[in-house]
């Protein structure tokens, strides 16, 4: 997706404001250690990387390689660009000879919404324009329109078959990006470390993997913003080793000045869950936090720890709109 000057601006503002709300002490280095710390404009946000190298060029080499995987990755599910496979695959309904990432992703995708039972809603996207034109007027649709949209919501509608990817009803369509970012970042810690960096950190827009450590040996030291920082500006900090986190909140991208409405959308109602504030989740991969993360915005505290109990390695950590604060055992030790 290409920005204009204002955008880019403005994201590299909200990066350095809250971007993931991360990178906290990560600017300590060793004597035998180079780091490379560098930003790109990919996938409508600033990825941040951080790679610990032997000295600057191979970083360097290193990183241009992984920003390229990274772009050809995003390229295939991003529905900004007309012919990417997914923007064919909704004006079409059906795709055949679908690429293997696209294939990769839907799965990706609709095995979340099942595990969530729909919480999580990759056909969410009909819904999703109705927000960017809510945004743009400031003003809520008619209930007409969110009904028609609502109707068009449904992920057992979409059907895999081999290589071919099919749509049940007419005029449906995905996004993937309460999953895909994740998945992009998870491939550019993979391709880095393929490249022989173990020890790194990549972070997109409230998604974040680190593998190693510092060039200290210690391990990396995260910190998690409060969404309400105009109150209190407590940050909550944590240890992190090969593992993912990613934080989705209504403060990212309000469209309302009491953040009641903003960019996550419940799939059952066509409006903004009402409970939360953020939500930070544990995994490990980046894929998994993230549509995780998204999901426990829609389901609500109560719901959200006791899935998080059920699956091995995923901790959470959720902030409620009051401020009040649900954390499962692990996820600070």
């Amino acid at each position: 997706m290409l920005l204009n000057r204002r955008k880019l601006i403005g994201l590299a503002a909200a990066a350095a404001t809250f971007g993931a709300a991360y990178y906290y002490g990560l600017h300590s280095r060793g004597t035998n250690s180079f780091m490379l710390r560098d930003s790109r404009t990919m996938m409508g946000t600033i990825v941040n990387f951080t790679i610990l190298g032997p000295d600057r060029k191979s970083c360097e080499q290193a990183l241009a390689r992984t920003v390229e995987h990274m772009r050809l990755q995003g390229s295939i599910i991003n529905t900004y660009e007309p012919d990417s496979p997914l923007s064919r695959l909704n004006r079409q309904g059906v795709l055949e000879n679908s690429h293997p990432t696209l294939l990769k992703v839907t799965r990706m995708a609709l095995d979340m919404a099942r595990l969530t039972d729909g919480a999580f809603d990759p056909t969410v996207y009909p819904l999703v324009g109705l927000s960017r034109e809510m945004k743009e007027k400031g003003s809520l649709p008619p209930q007409q329109e969110i009904d028609s949209a609502l109707a068009l919501v449904d992920y057992r509608k979409v059907a895999i078959e081999g290589d071919t990817i099919r749509y049940a009803r007419p005029t449906m369509a995905m996004t993937l990006d309460g999953i895909g970012k994740g998945y992009i970042v998870d491939e550019g810690v993979r391709k880095i470390n393929e490249l022989g960096f173990a020890n790194v950190c990549i972070e997109a827009g409230g998604d974040l993997m680190v593998t190693g450590t510092k060039s200290s040996g210690a391990p990396w030291t995260i910190a998690i913003r409060n969404p309400r920082p105009e109150t209190e500006k407590q940050q909550y900090i944590i240890k992190m080793k090969d593992r993912a986190i990613a934080t989705s909140g209504d403060y990212m991208q309000s469209f309302s000045k009491d953040r009641r409405y903003h960019h996550i959308i419940n799939p059952a109602t066509g409006f903004s869950p009402p409970e939360l504030a953020s939500c930070s989740i544990l995994a490990p991969s980046v894929a998994r936090a993230d549509g995780l993360a998204t999901s426990a915005m829609v389901m609500g505290p109560d719901k959200a720890m006791a899935l998080l109990q059920t699956l091995p390695g995923c901790e959470g950590f959720l902030i409620g709109k009051d401020l009040t604060t649900y954390t499962s055992k692990d996820f600070f030790s």
